[in-house]
């Protein structure tokens, strides 16, 4: 279950400040990421290094495929695919690289993922 409260912000509407509420997650501690491979570990006949390694090897991976502009399939996990935004111009010959702002990463959650985000239950606690 994920812990919801609210905070209060002060906002201009119609040139008017107003008081809203909004809600937010109560912080949780994050899981680490020896923690991760160990659980793993246990779920699997895996050692804790040899998780730890399949995972380095999953990210030299998809670095490997973002360096040459290439997104990535990580089948239950969902893919990963970069986009860039840059600027608009009027013709070819304004067109370079001086126009990208930035590029990012995005990620594309599984339909399991979006399945298990759908039936999350919250509990706000006031």
């Amino acid at each position: 279950m994920i812990r919801i409260t609210s905070y209060k912000k002060t906002m201009c509407i119609n040139n008017e400040k107003q008081d809203k509420l909004f809600l937010k997650m109560v912080p949780q501690e994050r899981m680490s990421f020896n923690d991760l491979c160990a659980l793993i570990a246990e779920r699997t006949t895996l050692a804790d290094y040899e998780v730890e390694f399949a995972l380095a090897e999953v990210m030299q991976v998809i670095i490997e495929n973002i360096e040459i502009g290439r997104g990535t399939e990580l089948g239950p996990l969902g893919s990963i695919e970069l986009s860039v935004k840059a600027d608009a111009v009027d013709t070819e010959e304004e067109l370079n690289k001086k126009l990208i702002e930035k590029t990012k990463i995005i990620y594309k959650p599984s339909k399991d993922i979006k399945k298990a985000l759908k039936e999350v239950k919250y509990k706000i606690e006031k």
